[in-house]
């Protein structure tokens, strides 16, 4: 569904050729490019910190049960772990396999510019999850951009091998009532359940309540119990993360560039890359106040 110009805003602080030549370094790395569907209906019964880290000592190990785990973690944490890790830094060798690779578009605006992404990824073999709202909350008084979903485009690359999840906002909407929140996110669930096979949601970092509220202090329940929760709050333990948000403060100045981050994924380590859509465009956008990623010297080589 196509916008009308005029009121299409634009949020644009990387080419999108930044991703593209990111997922191709990780291509030539050899990586799987994995999706949280192709870990459910297991991963659904993560519910702690130490049921995702567990879950990670059986993912490095190849082995499982209760047994293992804590003789996995005094090993990753212990002496001999340390020893490990000095030794494979000092001489550079990964370990042995290939790198799984999650790649995770949230879909905050434009939900458009994250289709274009897909098929991006989609021409270089390339497979991602993909988040996306039913309706966006609003963050500012007159913050009334449109936020179109395609259901077509987003079912045909479903079919294509590509996630479609939903992006948790309904506390948000509700101004954190909590009975009217659960009220949206059970008509949101449903929404997705009849046009994708929703198998994972991500809560949404929004703009909190007025007690610090947010969308991922949410309960694992309700319509949700039979989803993943795979980001912000719960989510997938990796050796190696990058992630563009909170791009719009200064602190994003010490943000690496991605490529970077995605020469080192060799071998068997697991890794995540979280990219916004609406943040990648053809055309810079004209304010970039407090936008510190601006400041490093491989951002500027971009345009």
């Amino acid at each position: 569904m196509a916008k009308d110009p005029e009121n299409c805003v634009n949020h644009a602080i990387f080419p999108v050729s930044l991703i593209t030549e990111t997922v191709a370094i990780l291509k030539e790395n050899g990586a799987v490019f994995r999706r949280p569907v192709d870990s459910w209906p297991e991963a659904t019964r993560l519910r702690t910190r130490v049921d995702y880290l567990r879950e990670f000592a059986q993912w490095q190990s190849g082995a499982s049960g209760w047994l293992r785990f804590p003789i996995w973690l005094a090993k990753r944490i212990g002496v001999r772990g340390v020893q490990r890790m000095l030794r494979r830094q000092r001489t550079g060798a990964p370990p042995a396999g290939r790198p799984e690779v999650y790649l995770q578009h949230d879909a905050d605006r434009n939900p458009e510019n994250t289709l274009a992404v897909m098929e991006a990824e989609r021409a270089l073999g390339a497979v991602s999850a993909n988040y996306f709202f039913r309706n966006r909350a609003s963050r500012w008084e007159g913050d009334i951009e449109p936020y179109e979903l395609d259901i077509p485009a987003m079912q045909r690359l479903e079919a294509q091998g590509f996630e479609i999840g939903y992006h948790l906002n309904g506390p948000e909407l509700a101004d954190y009532d909590e009975g009217k929140g659960w009220e949206l996110i059970r008509d949101d669930v449903a929404f997705f359940r009849r046009h994708f096979s929703l198998k994972s949601f991500v809560p949404h970092g929004g703009r909190p309540g007025s007690k610090g509220q947010n969308n991922d202090h949410i309960e694992h329940r309700d319509c949700l119990d039979d989803l993943i929760w795979f980001y912000n709050g719960r989510g997938f333990v990796c050796d190696i993360g990058w992630s563009d948000g909170s791009l719009e403060c200064p602190a994003s100045r010490t943000l690496p560039d991605p490529r970077d981050v995605a020469h080192q994924v060799r071998g068997r380590v697991r890794a995540r890359f979280l990219f916004h859509p609406q943040y990648y465009g053809p055309h810079l956008r004209t304010n970039l106040k407090d936008v510190g990623v601006v400041e490093t010297s491989w951002w500027k080589h971009l345009w």
